[in-house]
């Protein structure tokens, strides 16, 4: 017979789908080896099998960042062309996002792929293109997740990348497209993304509504007394005092069974990897869901070749910036590496001033409250009078209010600050209205300029002096200079107060430092408080955002914006540098 018929006829090969990509799929940008290797990420394997098995028709997989999921498509996705061929759409979260892995990734990795040698077009120019690639026997079309795509085909298989970033509705215009069919395989691999609140306000994913229907797994490791359980962030143990360094590096894996420490080694993170068999590594937490679903999720401590140091650092920088209100990095952690949805309770309600034992005449003389670091006068302009809030601060976020009021004068503004004992350079003054005027008054007194920048949601990005190739984000911008009516340069700040927004909701909930207020603060100063609320709007695309909005007066609002700015500026929130730390 000609080699040709005999590959036509050839039967299906009896490897699992995960030893014949191991056998015959070279991967791309791989820092462990040219070759597919299941046995360096297990948990890639029972997800690989269901692939041959008829049961399964829908696939969830949330996993942390670097567990490779683009890997794993590179590899299926080879085993489908030659093993079982059916459509393919292959969905990332835009159209370039996805002509980009079918480019550097999945053709490079094909094109290595000896079974798939006589299976490519004659005529690729025309039939392999960024977006789509026409086999002989099959197509596989690669897309962003939008409903131009999902409207136009018709598919066995769905491949979908990263859906916890798809706009509302594309989980369910994607599912579509099997049209039931008997033979589909449907898999999400993705981060977490966001959960709805116990009460069930806020925004759901439709990525986790889709993993609720899944039978679930967790991957999993045993301990030497036979105890198995999924790896949990909780399981790690570090001391409570030292640097942030001298912390994580004394971290251990304890066994939630016999209470045994593992210590963070290559070996030992490789061996807990590797030690359990049974269900290739995983262990089923919940065994109810539809028929035909199968869900699987992985924590980051299941990676073998990142050091649980690692893990710890970052929860203790996560810790520290929520302790000030500012949940953000705790909620990029939960989700990249415990790849676990966010539920974000924030919804902005009514702040209620409790009793807090003192008043602003305690204050008056500038006497210090317990631990102060700093204190700041922050002033808000209005026509022709200012709203003024005095605030002392102590490091780590706690704080108390000493004087909030209606003043009739830029002088007696400046008369109220050197009673209470803030500095010229401590005072800060909106320069967003009259601003040459208010440029002069801040050379007058010494003072300093702050300015919302509203366009500013996430903040800046400064280079790091330690190492100029990474990056912070710093929620107000470099020095820059306002000139009064006389040509003179008042210095002056803008600040993100989108961000600071949520930061002070934090602190005035009660979620972060202790915030107070003085007892006989004026009637109107809770009013201002509560006149910016976090409110549901839909965006330029349609897509619902929460937007903070202005619902009244808020100076009050506005003089603690700016003094939680300062705040920042001045590193309130962050813990003084030590002999070790530096």
């Amino acid at each position: 017979m000609s080699e040709p018929f005999c590959r036509t006829i050839k039967s299906d090969s009896d490897l699992h789908p995960a030893d014949w990509c191991a056998e015959y799929v070279h991967v791309e940008n791989s820092e462990r080896g040219s070759k597919f290797d299941p046995s360096q990420t297990r948990w890639w394997r029972k997800p690989m099998g269901c692939y041959a098995d008829y049961e399964t028709r829908n696939m969830v997989c949330i996993m942390p960042t670097g567990a490779g999921k683009s890997t794993f498509f590179e590899a299926i996705n080879c085993w489908i062309v030659s093993e079982a061929p059916g459509s393919v759409l292959y969905a990332s979260i835009t159209d370039p996002n996805a002509e980009l892995w079918g480019e550097t990734r999945f053709l490079k990795a094909a094109k290595k792929c000896t079974p798939l040698d006589h299976l490519w077009p004659k005529n690729q120019r025309n039939a392999v293109r960024k977006d789509a690639i026409i086999w002989a026997h099959m197509f596989m079309v690669l897309g962003g997740a939008n409903m131009s795509n999902f409207q136009e085909v018709s598919i066995t298989y769905g491949q979908g990348d990263e859906a916890w970033a798809w706009k509302p509705g594309m989980v369910r215009e994607w599912n579509a497209r099997s049209h039931n069919r008997e033979n589909r395989k449907f898999t999400l691999a993705s981060q977490a993304g966001m959960i709805s609140t116990e009460d069930g306000t806020g925004e759901t994913s439709e990525l986790h509504a889709e993993h609720d229907k899944c039978r679930k797994w967790d991957f999993a490791w045993k301990c030497e007394c036979g105890h198995v359980q999924p790896f949990r962030f909780e399981q790690l143990k570090y001391p409570d005092k030292g640097t942030d360094q001298e912390r994580a590096d004394a971290v251990v894996r304890v066994c939630e069974g016999c209470g045994k420490e593992h210590a963070d080694t290559h070996e030992n993170r490789r061996a807990l990897h590797d030690s359990y068999e049974e269900n290739d590594g995983y262990l089923c937490v919940n065994p109810d869901g539809q028929r035909g679903y199968e869900g699987f999720h992985l924590d980051a401590g299941g990676i073998w070749w990142i050091p649980w140091a690692e893990d710890v650092l970052q929860k203790i920088a996560a810790d520290k910036a929520a302790a000030m209100g500012d949940f953000t990095q705790l909620r990029q952690w939960t989700q990249k590496r415990r790849a676990v949805g966010w539920s974000d309770n924030l919804q902005a309600s009514e702040v209620t001033l409790k009793p807090s034992g003192y008043t602003r005449a305690d204050f008056s003389e500038g006497q210090k409250i317990d631990g102060e670091a700093v204190r700041f006068c922050t002033i808000d302009a209005g026509g022709d009078h200012f709203w003024l809030r005095i605030r002392a601060w102590c490091q780590g976020g706690e704080s108390k209010g000493l004087f909030f009021g209606y003043i009739n004068s830029e002088a007696e503004c400046d008369e109220i600050r050197e009673r209470y004992g803030v500095l010229p350079k401590h005072t800060f003054l909106d320069v967003g209205f009259d601003q040459e005027r208010m440029a002069g008054l801040i050379v007058q007194y010494g003072w300093q300029g702050m300015k919302g920048d509203g366009n500013k949601k996430s903040g800046w990005d400064w280079p790091i002096k330690s190492d100029p190739n990474k990056k912070e984000i710093r929620l107000y911008s470099k020095r820059w200079y306002a000139l009064s009516k006389e040509k003179k340069q008042a210095t002056c700040w803008h600040i993100a107060t989108e961000p600071i927004q949520y930061i002070l909701q934090r602190l005035m909930s009660g979620e972060g430092a202790e915030w107070l207020v003085e007892d006989d603060a004026p009637p109107s100063y809770a009013k201002h408080l509560n006149n910016e609320r976090l409110e549901t709007a839909k965006d330029s695309r349609g897509r619902e955002v929460k937007k903070w909005t202005r619902r009244g007066a808020q100076h009050g609002r506005d003089t603690e914006v700016y003094q939680v700015a300062a705040a920042l500026m001045f590193r309130i929130f962050t813990p003084p540098k030590t002999t070790e730390d530096e």
